[in-house]
């Protein structure tokens, strides 16, 4: 399965246009691919949810951090770092390929409660449902996890064990 952006999706903002030429290329790269067997693989496009954004403002201190999207200009490369002061678009790390599967179950982030289409949620639910055959399909809000930058399946990845001497 790969992330995609429909060609009639792409321009409608800068962010959708550079989702879309990075996706063309990882679907270059998985056409030419073949498996261990030298057969190709299957590929599938699940479509990104709609591009949520907020405007945050980049400030030197950050006293409600745990609550505020804001940032510091400090968090940049100095050559890319915003003035104090300077109003920015923050997006999400929203995307339906960051899902667990488990004990008969996938979970999958839903995106309708901020404005993705029920439409495209519907065209992810029936390939799911295709690719994951006698799992149930539930949709629950990741979106405080992609404002942080991860989530579903970053979050719930295994820790190794510490071995004690």
């Amino acid at each position: 399965m790969l992330a995609w952006v429909d060609e009639r999706e792409k321009d409608l903002n800068p962010i959708n246009k550079m989702n879309y030429e990075r996706m063309s290329e990882n679907l270059k790269i998985l056409e030419a691919a073949h498996d261990q067997d030298g057969a190709p693989f299957t590929i599938i496009k699940v479509p990104l949810p709609d591009l949520a954004a907020r405007k945050i403002v980049a400030r030197v201190r950050l006293d409600d951090w745990q609550t505020s999207l804001d940032v510091r200009p400090r968090s940049f490369k100095p050559s890319e770092a915003p003035q104090a002061g300077d109003t920015l678009l923050r997006v999400p790390a929203s995307s339906y390929m960051n899902y667990l599967v488990t004990n008969g179950v996938v979970l999958l982030p839903t995106y309708t409660g901020t404005g993705s289409s029920h439409e495209k949620e519907e065209r992810v639910r029936k390939i799911f449902e295709e690719q994951f055959p006698g799992r149930e399909i539930v949709f629950i809000d990741a979106l405080p996890l992609n404002w942080a930058g991860g989530g579903m399946h970053c979050s719930t990845q295994q820790q190794p064990a510490v071995i004690k001497h």
